[in-house]
């Protein structure tokens, strides 16, 4: 489905790789977090800060799986999984609370799938906000030779 939204831009391979970059992302911030001891506050604040602007700079429907790929790092089978890993990294180095991991996993996420769909696919708002030119590929056919369409001497140009 996520083929067909973006018109074959966003690959349902590429979502899965940015969503698994993400909870990576967002576990290797957590284990930090507990190990140093850093307060899950303002790492949630921070991030949720940079997802709202990516947010404000992708399209509609990058943005829309992009929050909703938050929903399924919570499933049945990762939950437990991080949670565990949380807790049992909690314990062994006496630091803060091991549930801040899962929060941090359901974020990452978010923010790696709109960075992967600005990269595929930059919108206009993200041109009016860089002061860019949205660089979005678009096909041209020049004839050249006086032929017609489909006329041998045809050459495509990217803008």
């Amino acid at each position: 489905k996520i083929e067909r939204i973006t018109a074959g831009k966003f690959k349902s391979t590429v979502l899965i790789t940015a969503v698994s970059f993400g909870v990576a992302t967002g576990m290797m911030l957590g284990v930090l977090r507990i190990a140093r001891g850093w307060d899950l506050l303002i790492f949630l604040v921070v991030l949720y800060v940079i997802a709202l602007v990516l947010a404000l700079a992708s399209d509609e429907d990058i943005v829309n799986v992009a929050w909703d790929s938050a929903g399924v790092t919570t499933g049945p089978i990762t939950t437990p999984f991080v949670l565990a890993l949380g807790l049992s990294i909690t314990l062994a180095t006496k630091g803060a609370g091991g549930f801040g991991i899962l929060a941090l996993s359901s974020v990452c996420p978010i923010i790696s799938v709109q960075l992967f769909g600005l990269y595929l696919r930059p919108s206009r708002r993200w041109a009016r906000l860089t002061g860019g030119v949205c660089v979005q590929a678009s096909v041209r056919e020049e004839t050249r030779g006086g032929g017609g369409a489909g006329a041998g001497g045809g050459e495509h140009e990217y803008d």
